[in-house]
């Protein structure tokens, strides 16, 4: 194949960052450099993206009608991986996975969009599977981080704890700076306007992806209190949260349908999972909650829906690359309690984003022989962790520079893994 990765959307906000991250990538000056195209609509454009962020000549340019089977299956045929980051995937991806998983080549995407993820799984998990074609959405900020605090929490209780050990009640603090873009918003304007209700609400159940099914998520709380190093950490529920939760219940799935044979991937039959948007301060959690549901009320209703379309980011523009994110994850296992912190600078949204979902493409490219995937069962439609495992996570730590470490923090106390 004329290329090992393929970066669909490479005119957009998040595909330019892509774009850019994989042409300066240290893996692409070794001894064995990889190869990558840059995909979209125009070649005008194409090759304006090119110039403006000095792409090698080597990359290669690929016209794509996304919206054309014809036309994906071409250029997906050219590539050992596709990097998509076109939205709303609902809208425009279904040519894109169809043609990966016909033609055995593997697949990941940034879809925070349930419904879109579990029509996948039901049209063509079965196809990649017998393709050996691996496809992972929502592969940047959503999920990514939850998936890795979750699957570090689990394997350092059984490092420390013992095989038998299980992950039971776990929450993800998010703290961090960053934006939104212009096409988030649309995606998510989009799915509002133009899925039905019962089709989301259908999706967005706990362990909606595929069986089997684990304990029911635990009633929301309003404000939520964790103890953290000694302090009280406040919170409301994070805005990605039902979507993140879901891709932890595919992972929890995809382990427990094999535990005789990898008893060590499984978190257990009392594991639920929640995220809260972390603050130091009660009030800062009342301001947090009100500003959130303001929002959310406004991008619900039609006429107030109209006015943030005209005064929100358009498509293509974005926030800048300066911020961070901090992920603390507690687990409880047992009377003990893991304590997994992971933290990368830049924004994440969209320039750690587009950091998780390249090296997710590269793991997938340059380090498929070591991969964990036929742990889970093999191809189709997986997760982060499920997927790429310690691979990814030794990917991100080396090139994006995230810092992880994770501990039982009482029990046993303070014995560090990672």
């Amino acid at each position: 194949m004329p290329y090992d990765i393929l970066a669909l959307g490479a005119t957009g906000f998040t595909g330019k960052y892509i774009s850019k991250y994989l042409n300066s990538h240290p893996e692409r000056s070794g001894p064995t450099p990889f190869t990558f195209a840059v995909a979209g609509r125009s070649q005008k454009k194409l090759e304006e993206v090119k110039r403006e962020l000095k792409l090698d000549q080597e990359v290669g340019l690929l016209v794509v009608d996304i919206e054309d089977y014809v036309s994906v299956e071409a250029a997906v045929t050219q590539t050992k991986v596709v990097v998509n980051a076109v939205g709303p995937y609902w809208k425009y991806a279904d040519h894109v996975v169809r043609a990966c998983a016909n033609n055995g080549v593997h697949y990941v995407d940034l879809a925070g969009e349930p419904h879109f993820i579990k029509s996948i799984i039901q049209k063509y998990d079965y196809q990649a599977h017998k393709n050996n074609a691996i496809l992972i959405p929502c592969c940047g900020f959503d999920s990514v981080p939850a998936d890795v605090v979750v699957y570090l929490a689990n394997k350092t209780a059984k490092s420390v704890l013992g095989p038998s050990a299980y992950i039971e009640d776990s929450i993800s603090l998010y703290d961090l700076k960053g934006g939104i873009s212009g096409g988030t918003l649309a995606s998510a304007i989009s799915s509002i306007e133009d899925i039905p209700k019962a089709v989301t609400a259908e999706a967005m159940k706990d362990f909606s992806y595929r069986e089997p099914k684990g304990a029911p998520t635990k009633p929301n709380k309003l404000i939520y209190t964790v103890p953290v190093d000694g302090k009280t950490r406040y919170g409301g529920i994070f805005p990605m949260c039902p979507i993140n939760r879901l891709v932890v219940h595919h992972t929890w799935s995809l382990f427990k349908r094999f535990q005789d044979r990898h008893p060590e991937k499984v978190y257990g039959d009392k594991f639920t999972y929640n995220e809260i948007t972390a603050q130091s301060k009660y009030y800062q959690t009342v301001l947090y909650l009100f500003g959130i549901s303001v929002f959310i009320v406004g991008i619900l209703f039609p006429p107030t829906r109209w006015i943030l379309k005209r005064f929100l980011p358009q498509p293509g523009a974005g926030p800048s690359p300066d911020g961070f994110f901090e992920v603390t994850n507690i687990s409880h296992s047992g009377s003990s309690k893991i304590k997994t912190v992971i933290r990368a600078e830049g924004e994440p949204g969209y320039f750690g984003t587009a950091r998780m979902i390249s090296e997710a493409g590269l793991a997938l490219a340059l380090d498929f022989g070591r991969l964990p995937y036929k742990q889970t069962g093999g191809a189709g439609v997986l997760t982060p962790m499920a997927a790429l495992g310690d691979v990814y996570i030794e990917r991100m730590k080396k090139y994006y520079e995230l810092q992880v470490e994770s501990e039982v923090v009482s029990g046993d106390e303070g014995r560090k893994q990672r």
